[in-house]
């Protein structure tokens, strides 16, 4: 006996956090290493899409990015639109 779930009950957001903190220059791009906050997907590729307004109130945005999930390390493509760099983008402890 294998016990199985279907896809469509199986989770599909996941929670990604920055492995550290991080300051983004003014008028910049960057990409910061997240990781994933509880567990891990089940399948292998998965896109980033910014969940909430939060950082976009702060003229930070997150771009779509497609990524393989077996990598420890996820992507996390950042710009600053301010001519200040960002207060720091805190990891999530």
């Amino acid at each position: 006996s294998v016990p199985c779930i279907p896809e469509n009950q199986m989770p599909s957001v996941f929670k990604i956090a920055l492995s550290e903190t991080t300051e983004i220059p003014a008028n910049s791009e960057m990409i910061a290493a997240g990781t994933f906050s509880e567990h891990q997907p089940h399948f292998s590729t998965a896109m980033i899409e910014e969940y909430s307004n939060h950082l976009a109130e702060r003229g930070v945005l997150i771009a779509k990015t497609v990524f393989d999930t077996f990598n420890k390390v996820v992507p996390l493509r950042f710009i600053n639109l301010n001519s200040f760099p960002t207060n720091n983008i805190k990891k999530k402890r």
